[in-house]
């Protein structure tokens, strides 16, 4: 099941300039899509602003005072012009004294956060960590738009391929909970549709991802359900039984044979067990390829569940055609009296029916 998307609503207009304004801004040896850092965060860089932080630049000042009224004015979202002009007049100024310029836009009006998300876009190329130190600024300023605003910078990090960077700074971003939550689900989706191996490598790698990797796995099925149901069976505890259910049952889905292929090439384990179990007792396996389910049932290393299972099977066929079950234990390297221990538990009445 695939994690839903977050939506939101963010003027078309602003979008497609905002992009403009990345492409224009990014140097001729920039490579869109060329990550500042493998996995790990690219540490910040220091800006030294060349006034105090305290006192606001007379033509910093100037301009604030002259653009302010602009988009206060605003009824509805910012036409290219304005927010071409606003950027072109603000953008040097994230370098020179950015500390009174975020504070400054609370000022503008509800349109503000567009030429906040605009402004961060702008620096993205040249210094991505620096964009996403503006971009929880700018949260912090206008807490009510933090989620459109950082929603806004997921795809624009996606492309890119600063997928790390921006989960980091999401986890300690000034967001709610819920939207924090909702916000590192979509980036890790984004990242796996991508490279699910390097953003699984990264969840492992990294404290309090591990909620990230449900989503990122499920991309991996679609791409490569081999690698990743071999990517689950590599998990330690829960997480691998639950991600290796999906795994392979989406991949006997899409490609029973190979996943069969898969499950009998495994040595035993007692971590495919509970997955080995419930596909070789799966009723539509049983009725159109009863010999595949016998010889994943005899891979199950654990004893007691193999033969729980082999008891589930036989009531199974018992449903289908009492002459299957008959037939079932001498298809088996059993002893004569399992045999007939096999037939009495699988047509035994279910606690659930004995006080019928």
């Amino acid at each position: 099941m695939q994690p839903r998307r977050a939506h939101f609503v963010w003027p078309a207009l602003a979008l497609g300039l905002a992009w403009g304004l990345l492409r224009l801004t990014a140097s001729a040896d920039d490579e869109v899509g060329a990550p500042s850092a493998p996995l790990e965060a690219a540490a910040p860089r220091a800006v030294a602003p060349i006034v105090s932080a305290t006192t606001v630049h007379a033509d910093l000042a100037a301009v604030l005072a002259a653009l302010a009224p602009r988009w206060r004015a605003l009824a509805a979202a910012p036409d290219a012009a304005l927010l071409r002009d606003s950027v072109a007049q603000l953008q040097p100024w994230l370098m020179r004294q950015p500390e009174p310029l975020w504070p400054a836009l609370a000022g503008f009006g509800p349109q503000a956060w567009t030429l906040g998300v605009a402004l961060v876009i702008a620096v993205l190329p040249a210094d991505p960590a620096a964009a996403l130190r503006h971009a929880a600024a700018l949260a912090r300023v206008l807490p009510a738009q933090a989620e459109p605003i950082y929603a806004a910078l997921l795809e624009p990090c996606a492309q890119r391929r600063e997928h790390a960077l921006l989960l980091a700074a999401l986890a300690h971003a000034p967001l709610a909970e819920d939207a924090r939550e909702r916000l590192r689900q979509d980036a890790a989706a984004r990242w796996a549709e991508t490279d699910a191996a390097r953003a699984a490598a990264w969840v492992q790698q990294t404290g309090g991802a591990a909620p990230l990797l449900p989503a990122i796995h499920d991309r991996w099925i679609n791409q490569d359900a081999r690698s990743a149901t071999a990517f689950a069976s590599s998990l330690p505890g829960a997480e691998r039984e639950a991600l290796l259910r999906e795994a392979v049952s989406r991949w006997l889905a899409l490609d029973g044979a190979a996943a069969r292929e898969w499950l009998r090439s495994q040595g035993p384990q007692a971590g495919l067990d509970p997955t080995l179990a419930l596909h070789a007792s799966s009723d539509e396996l049983l009725r159109h390829q009863p010999d595949e389910a016998l010889a994943l049932a005899q891979r199950i290393s654990d004893p007691a569940l193999r033969w729980q299972t082999l008891v589930t099977m036989a009531r199974h066929l018992d449903d289908i055609d009492p002459a299957l079950t008959d037939q079932l234990p001498s298809r088996l390297p059993l002893m004569p009296d399992e045999r007939a221990r096999l037939l009495a538990e699988a047509r035994a009445p279910l606690p659930a029916q004995q006080g019928e």
